[in-house]
Formats: structure tokens, sequence, C-alpha cells
């Protein structure tokens, strides 16, 4: 099954977002994990969108593809300039949380969460696949 949706670029349409992506799982079969995976994910990769890709007032399209073997979700925004996700820099998990500086830690997490995280930059468009294995 694949849905999709376009959202609109600003914080108010997390809630949204969060509402359609439930719908689109509920009969998926991911477990509770998974579904925090993936909503950690959509949530932190519009959010970086919306920060970070002013120069574009574009809608984001929200993509969602389920199997029985793997949920895919898809962020799309368009008319924007390359992020460039390498230079991201690493968290180190071993130090201490408060001397953690603000900034990378919510991409640092759906990175280590997903299954497979993917980004590419495709004629102006910042394109996010993050991909989740449905436990069976």
């Amino acid at each position: 099954m694949k849905t999709e949706r376009s959202f609109a670029k600003t914080f108010d349409s997390l809630e949204d977002i969060h509402t359609f992506l439930e719908k689109s799982i509920s009969a998926s079969g991911l477990g509770i994990k998974q579904a925090y995976t993936l909503n950690l994910a959509a949530e932190e990769i519009f959010t970086n969108m919306v920060k970070y890709g002013s120069e574009s007032s574009n809608d984001v399209k929200v993509r969602l593809s389920m199997s029985e073997k793997e949920v895919i979700l898809c962020m799309i925004d368009s008319d924007v300039a390359e992020f460039d996700i390498s230079s991201v820099k690493k968290i180190d998990s071993n130090r201490p949380v408060e001397s953690i500086k603000p900034g990378g830690l919510g991409l640092h997490l759906v990175q280590n969460m997903a299954d497979k995280f993917q980004y590419d930059y495709i004629d102006g468009s910042a394109i996010f696949t993050v991909t989740i294995n449905i436990a069976k």
C-alpha cells in the first residue's frame, strides 16, 4: 500500500502529520517501537525542513509505502538548497548528556533507530527516506 499527502511547511502541520501516519499504519502490523521510530523520524525531518529550508514555502510531500516486511517513509522538500547530511557532526553517545550541545541529536537518533536512513538531493529537492522493518 502507498499513500501520499502534502503538508504546509509550518510547525502547525506536525499534528496533522502524526495523525496521517497513525491512520496509515494502524493495520500495518508495525510494533510500538517501530511506530515510535517512524513518528520520531517524521517529526525530526519535518522540523529540520521548516527550520532550515526556509528559502521555499512549498508544501512538504510525505509518502508512506508499506509491505509485509517494511514501512518506508519518504519526505520531500522541493526548491531548497542541498543539505549535506554527512556534514552533521556525529554524536559521542558515551559523553554525559548535559555536555552535548543542542542540534543534530534528533537526526542522530533517527539514523541509529531506523533500519535504513537515506538522503538524496535530486533536481532541487531534498529527499529523506527512512525504512523500518516490521517485526513479526
